[in-house]
């Protein structure tokens, strides 16, 4: 109704991003670890835990650090403060990052679960780790079916177990960007998982063959 009454530029724009808002809500109600989504809302499922992931690790990482530079012979008051510095930083950004993603995929055991894990060994709070670890628990009795298969693949693979496959297998976007990239690929071109994303395709391409991909991919 409202695309009738000819909205100017930033009204479509606002329209757009509600639009937006709305697919990655319906696809959080329905995600199921993936198998209820289309590719797209996939492929943002697993960049969202990614970053979780990530920042999880840093959070980590930082405490581990604080502890190692406390428990050596010459403790530097300047490095403990850095080091709490860090720790304060990172949980925080694992903590607005674990909440932002819980409102879309609340429903989705897994990311529960290491939120649960995130409380107990990072925020030292075993209670409310408990509550997460027993909803997580009654989401996946709840959940029928797999759990994390994902949209299919052309050959009939559901892109939740592409990292079983022996052939490297590479997800783009219509602009030739690699969205999502399996440990096979990933070892075949020599990159750190988790760093081809958002990569274009082509730069991992001989030069002839990268102008062939562009235009097959116009």
């Amino acid at each position: 109704e409202a695309r009738k009454l000819e909205p100017n530029f930033m009204c479509r724009f606002i329209m757009f991003v509600r639009h937006q808002q709305a697919s990655q809500l319906a696809a959080g109600k329905q995600s199921n670890g993936g198998t209820n989504m289309d590719l797209l809302a996939y492929v943002e499922y697993q960049r969202k835990q990614r970053m979780v992931v990530r920042l999880h690790k840093e959070a980590l990482q930082a405490i581990c650090s604080f502890w190692k530079a406390l428990d050596s012979h010459l403790v530097s008051f300047t490095t403990l403060s850095k080091g709490l510095s860090k720790i304060e930083s990172s949980v925080s950004k694992a903590q607005a990052a674990y909440r932002v993603v819980l409102e879309t995929y609340g429903n989705n055991p897994k990311l529960v679960r290491l939120y649960g894990k995130f409380l107990q060994s990072i925020k030292n709070d075993p209670w409310r780790a408990s509550e997460y670890f027993a909803e997580a628990e009654r989401l996946e009795e709840v959940q029928d079916g797999d759990t994390s298969q994902g949209p299919l693949l052309p050959d009939g693979t559901p892109l939740g177990r592409m990292d079983d496959m022996a052939t490297a297998v590479l997800v783009i976007n219509a602009a030739g960007e690699v969205q999502v990239a399996n440990r096979h690929a990933h070892v075949l071109f020599g990159y750190k998982r988790g760093t081809l994303e958002g990569k274009p395709v082509a730069s991992l391409l001989a030069p002839h063959f990268a102008r062939w991909f562009a235009n097959h991919l116009a």
